[in-house]
């Protein structure tokens, strides 16, 4: 079994007692994308869904209105496919390939990683998918 980290825990548990001024920040240009991320992981491994919905929404908005995904590092992406992954969003997980497809093709990041992201997800058509996503 994989042992949470102190981090996350205190992610968590800033999700629990944030004040609601706190908690909308996270939907604007300055929200904080690694600690929405745990946020979802362990929300969704302590089965608390409104904690997981609502960080896995920050998430996805940060990713389009904010254009996180189209500018963050190839680790964020990863974890952001990651968590997409584990809560079985297909919504953000086709974010996720679209930014990685634009991102190849602009020569940004590399046709390696995201195999090797697709694969540690167990997602193995993932690099396919956002390599056609990008000739379509």
């Amino acid at each position: 079994m994989q042992e949470d980290s102190a981090d996350e825990f205190r992610a968590l548990c800033w999700a629990i007692y944030a004040l609601p001024k706190e908690i909308e920040l996270q939907t604007t240009r300055d929200g904080d994308v690694p600690r929405l991320l745990q946020i979802v992981k362990l929300s969704n491994r302590y089965n608390l869904p409104h904690l997981e919905t609502w960080a896995l929404e920050a998430v996805y908005r940060q990713c389009t209105k904010h254009k996180y995904a189209e500018t963050c590092s190839e680790d964020m992406l990863e974890r952001i496919m990651a968590v997409a992954t584990l809560c079985n969003d297909s919504t953000l997980n086709l974010c996720v390939q679209l930014a990685w497809g634009s991102r190849i093709m602009r020569g940004e990041l590399s046709h390696s990683r995201v195999l090797d992201a697709g694969a540690k997800c167990g997602e193995r058509d993932f690099g396919g998918q956002s390599v056609y996503c990008i000739v379509m």
